[in-house]
């Protein structure tokens, strides 16, 4: 695709650009889902997708404090925030994440794969940076509350989301879905594994030197 059509449909789908921060029974949640979803290395790579107001990378590195743990966003002022917080965070694309093959051990990504053009492009380049068996904790909005907010452009059942990740080389180990105290924010959540690598043409691989110049 071209590249500025593409830029064009990436600033349509975006849908602000302000601090997405975790706070009270949302945070507990998803850091809940953290500590007892998946093995957490004591040493590894971590990559959070999205990264909000840097609380998910901050309960990694509470965890796992010799890993390295890093995160993407496409907003400035949460890429400031983060910074602030002396956060690794890189304003970076999903569908196209500025990491070489097979970098990371975990991926956590939460209410952000609804927010992209093309979850398919997103899930294949979550596959690329993943090491063989790496894990990725993937959380969504449940189908109910997508249309009411602003910037949920891709809609997905439970369903569609398990089909796509097998699709994209992953196996589902788990899903399931959680409700907030305040019962308005209901989530589900899969527990994925990579098994198989799927980007194998010269089209869709990327040299070292053309990640490196990415920012990697």
């Amino acid at each position: 695709m071209d590249n500025e059509k593409w830029k064009t449909y990436l600033a349509a789908g975006k849908g602000y650009d302000t601090v997405q921060t975790n706070a009270g029974s949302t945070m507990k949640m998803a850091h809940k889902i953290i500590e007892e979803s998946i093995p957490i290395p004591p040493e590894g790579n971590i990559l959070v997708i999205g990264t909000g107001g840097g609380e998910e990378m901050e309960k990694f590195q509470e965890l796992s404090p010799d890993s390295w743990v890093t995160g993407i966003t496409l907003s400035p002022k949460e890429h400031e925030h983060c910074i602030k917080k002396k956060l690794d965070v890189k304003i970076a694309d999903m569908h196209e994440l500025p990491y070489k093959y097979e970098t990371f051990d975990i991926l956590f990504t939460s209410n952000t794969l609804e927010h992209s053009v093309s979850p398919f492009i997103a899930m294949c380049e979550m596959n690329r940076v993943l090491k063989m068996g790496g894990y990725a904790l993937i959380i969504i909005p449940s189908v109910w509350r997508w249309g009411d907010i602003n910037g949920h452009i891709s809609c997905m059942t439970s369903e569609q989301m398990v089909f796509l990740a097998r699709k994209c080389g992953f196996t589902i180990l788990d899903s399931w879905w959680v409700m907030d105290k305040s019962k308005t924010s209901r989530m589900n959540v899969f527990i994925l594994k990579k098994e198989r690598i799927i980007h194998t043409t010269e089209v869709i691989q990327r040299t070292d030197k053309e990640v490196e110049g990415l920012g990697c």
